[in-house]
């Protein structure tokens, strides 16, 4: 499925791994936290964030395209519920 961002929805994927990569660096994640993620996307940042094992993860999804590939994305996850 290719998903293009909706610009109307201000909508902007962020995929550069770096810049994922600082945003988690500086959200200093624990394994006590619970995070919350509003406009989750593709997914991108998403996995990053799980890497470092919060105690609970939310997604909010408002687009149903977009929520749709994030469940057919994540089954497996424990998280993913």
């Amino acid at each position: 499925m290719r998903l293009k961002p909706e610009k109307r929805k201000g909508q902007h994927f962020a995929i550069d791994e770096t810049l994922l990569q600082s945003i988690v660096k500086a959200s200093y994640i624990s394994t006590e936290d619970v995070v919350l993620e509003i406009g989750g996307g593709l997914g991108t940042l998403s996995e990053q964030i799980l890497a470092e094992k919060p105690r609970r993860f939310i997604v909010v999804e408002k687009d149903p395209r977009l929520a749709e590939f994030r469940v057919a994305s994540f089954p497996a996850h424990p998280m993913c519920k």
